[in-house]
């Protein structure tokens, strides 16, 4: 019979190393596997209690307070544990809520192994719409008039409005007030309507003055012999006052914007112009010549300049002392007075002519046009009906210039003609009747071009050939070559041997910028 062998100690020892190592190898193993299960436990816990969150927006499509939550979440989970403060510990079936905004809550939940597992309900975009929601505010400004915009639900029956505290009225959006005072104000709005709950907003907003300030647009030219005539200014910010004086006189209203004068005596001359408000004031000025003669006109030298401002017989034209030493006085038609008066012009006195062949004015001119560049230029107001105004040689040789204006475009202003060696150039129909006029015809010899400027600006331009007529040609005022007599009135008229530039002629205009 074979004897049992018993373990020897060194046995034992190699064993129990042989179990410590299972075990070792064993037991992280069996707590990974408890782990994961804790972590799904606590990823369920989130989950169920996401979707039970989400079920408990409410009909105001907002999420109620935290308490509220919590209670409905206990309430779907009694197996669960929920908390508004972290959990110190790690367990999978404690579930954390915070309430990010009234349409996010986060839940979260760790397990043991400290995973922590969260998600977010949110519902953006889907809170039911305010009855009463301010869509435009005024802005801080110094405009007197204001206009709050507000839109309301469909249930709202009842809308309305205060302004700054007083009588409560029915309104509608936009909300407009005007002729505001300048400080703050504010417009409360107020709906009602069956099932909607009574809701206010205020609108809330300043008129801010701004400092005033004055500017002027529109003055005498320096130099010019304009007698009367009117300063026309803009202005910014509020304004409480406008108030003008001249050569330093007393004040005078001038609320319109505009400040006409007259009976200026040639000289130095100024005017003042100061705007007011609660903030302040502002003031512009100016100063002027008023002279004899138009000294733009004299400046290009004219070879005759015709101011008519001597009424001696009503026959005198008034010819100035021209440079070149030659002068030319202008008389009535056949050395009558006829129809032809002077009165008003557009600078002092001027030639009123009634359309009879008694009231043209003619002359002999002492230089020749012949072949040579040359401008004219005047004044001139019509009556409505067509005429024309300066004429010039023979109109059986074809040798003619004239200026003539036709009432025929159905507009109600006339169109201007320049025939010219019957090369004729039209304009548009820009003239209106009874209203002053500054006209300028132009030919330079050496481009063979012709052009026409109303008021300075040009506003017809054309290939011309030279006029070829001879210095004994008579030169009309007052009608055309052949007739066509002036209805209207005329003043101002100069004469150059050369073709003015452009802004020679602009500089001709009474008021400037």
């Amino acid at each position: 019979m074979t004897s049992r062998r018993a373990f020897t100690l060194i046995e034992l020892m190699v064993t129990m190393v042989v179990l410590l190592v299972l075990l070792t190898i064993a037991t992280p193993s069996f707590q990974n596997t408890r782990n994961a299960a804790q972590d799904t436990v606590a990823r369920a816990s989130v989950t169920d209690s996401y979707y039970s969150a989400k079920a408990i927006w409410n009909a105001e499509r907002v999420y109620p307070p935290l308490a509220t939550i919590v209670s409905r979440l206990s309430a779907d989970h009694p197996d669960l544990t929920f908390v508004t403060n972290p959990p110190g510990g790690s367990d999978p079936e404690t579930v954390y809520v915070q309430l990010l905004t009234d349409e996010t809550i986060e839940l979260c939940a760790r397990s043991r192994s400290r995973t922590a597992y969260c998600l977010q309900a949110t519902e953006p975009g889907n809170r039911r719409a305010e009855p009463l929601v301010l869509t435009s505010v005024p802005d801080n400004s110094d405009n007197p008039s204001a206009q709050v915009a507000f839109s309301t639900l469909p249930g709202v029956t009842s809308i309305r409005c205060v302004l700054d505290g007083g009588p409560s009225a029915p309104c509608t959006s936009p909300w407009t007030g005007s002729g505001l005072s300048a400080g703050p104000h504010t417009l409360t709005v107020t709906v009602s309507g069956a099932g909607i709950a009574t809701t206010s907003k205020v609108a809330r907003w300043s008129r801010v003055l701004n400092a005033p300030s004055v500017q002027i647009t529109g003055r005498p030219r320096n130099g010019s012999h304009w007698a009367s005539g009117t300063i026309t200014f803009s202005t910014t910010g509020t304004i409480a006052s406008r108030e003008c004086r001249i050569d330093g006189g007393p004040w005078q209203n001038c609320a319109s914007g505009n400040f006409p004068f007259s009976g200026l005596a040639v000289g130095d001359h100024s005017v003042d112009v100061r705007v007011t408000n609660a903030t302040g004031s502002d003031t512009a000025s100016f100063s002027w010549r008023r002279a004899d003669y138009d000294q733009a006109v004299l400046a290009s030298v004219p070879n005759h300049y015709y101011r008519m401002e001597q009424a001696d017989g009503n026959i005198s034209w008034d010819s100035m002392h021209n440079p070149s030493g030659s002068g030319i006085v202008w008389t009535n038609w056949n050395g009558q007075v006829g129809d032809a008066r002077i009165g008003a012009g557009r600078y002092g006195l001027g030639r009123h002519m009634f359309g009879t062949s008694q009231a043209t004015i003619g002359g002999i001119t002492p230089w020749s046009w012949t072949n040579t560049s040359f401008t004219i230029e005047y004044w001139l107001s019509l009556n409505a009906s067509g005429s024309c105004t300066i004429g010039r040689g023979v109109a059986a040789n074809s040798q003619l210039l004239h200026h003539c204006f036709h009432f025929d475009q159905g507009n109600g202003q006339a169109r201007m003609q320049n025939s010219f060696y019957f090369d004729d150039m039209t304009t548009a129909g820009v003239f209106a009747p009874n209203t002053w006029y500054h006209i300028a015809t132009t030919y330079d010899v050496a481009t063979d071009r012709s052009r026409i400027y109303r008021n300075g600006v040009m506003i017809a331009e054309s290939s011309v050939g030279p006029l070829v007529g001879n210095s004994s040609n008579v030169t009309y005022a007052g009608h055309g070559v052949g007739g066509g007599f002036l209805l209207g009135r005329i003043d101002e008229i100069a004469t150059y041997n050369r073709a003015l530039t452009p802004q020679e002629i602009a500089d001709r205009q009474p008021v400037q910028p």
